[in-house]
């Protein structure tokens, strides 16, 4: 990040791909201030900080729908002569909603972000509660339990679930 005195970094469109990447998969950790390549501690200027740290800030409130809540913290880390320089880490939470970023929606698989397929962006989608397309079969319905169930309807269900593959009443969610 630091050139002679030059904050250098990755594009804005794609440091918010990689956050909404985290956000959309399990989270995870961005460390601002170390060379992707060699791994080598750069640091951020002191004075460039602040600086960075609302370039941050701006580009998860304004490139990311929705915005993106992440933390940050200044540390120190040696570099390779042991001098102690500041970098920044971004901690991304796992996300309650889908984020979309300026090229679209990503998800983090490992070491790399991947473009979510259409069958794939739609099971998010339901998983996090934000399509209205989640089958009725699936939603939580709270206050059920086994003897709330018709026996005759649930027993149907089963049969049909089984008949496609599926496994049966464990998976069916009960809330008390």
């Amino acid at each position: 990040m630091r050139s002679s005195h030059k904050i250098e970094g990755p594009h804005a469109d794609g440091l918010a791909d990689e956050l909404a990447a985290m956000a959309n998969a399990n989270g995870g950790i961005l460390v601002l201030g170390v060379d992707d390549k060699t791994k080598e501690i750069i640091g951020i200027d002191y004075t460039s900080l602040d600086t960075v740290e609302k370039w941050l800030s701006e580009i998860c409130q304004t490139r990311i729908k929705p915005p993106l809540d992440v933390y940050s913290e200044h540390i120190e880390l040696p570099d390779k002569t042991g001098q102690f320089r500041p970098v920044i880490i971004l901690k991304v939470p796992r996300s309650l909603m889908v984020h979309k970023s300026p090229n679209g929606y990503f998800k983090r698989f490992l070491d790399a972000k991947r473009e979510m397929e259409a069958d794939v962006l739609a099971r998010l989608f339901q998983q996090r509660s934000q399509s209205r397309i989640i089958r009725f079969e699936e939603q939580v319905v709270p206050g059920t339990s086994v003897e709330t169930l018709d026996s005759f309807l649930s027993r149907a269900f089963i049969k049909k679930r089984r008949r496609f593959g599926r496994t049966t009443i464990a998976t069916i969610a009960f809330t008390e």
